[in-house]
């Protein structure tokens, strides 16, 4: 609650006289060395998932190729940073891909 009071409100909270916090970085020039927030862009590119889900593969491509490449570039830039979840998530996120490159078979009952 205080972090939230000191975010939205940090001269009330610390006082006039106080600097203000600074902003978090935005763009290109904050994420350039931070593999987390690299991580958790395309873990944010992934929510192509939500046409999939209600049936709308075609939407869901990009995004997730997006998410894909995101995720790939993590592991090339800071291959030993949580190499076991990256690893992962780029599994999943590949198979979740092909998925929506392979037509389903139709089942006949």
């Amino acid at each position: 609650m205080c972090l939230l009071l000191l975010a939205a409100f940090p001269s009330a909270v610390l006082g006039a006289d106080h600097p203000a916090l600074p902003s978090p970085p935005q763009g290109e020039e904050g994420l350039k060395d931070n593999p987390s927030d690299h991580y958790y862009e395309g873990w944010l590119r992934k929510e192509g998932e939500k046409p999939r889900k209600a049936g709308k593969p075609e939407e869901a491509k990009e995004p997730i190729r997006a998410a894909l490449l995101q995720f790939k570039g993590v592991q090339k830039k800071w291959p030993d940073w949580k190499k076991e979840m990256v690893e992962n998530r780029i599994k999943m996120t590949e198979e979740i891909l092909k998925s929506l490159e392979t037509p389903e078979k139709l089942s006949v009952h």
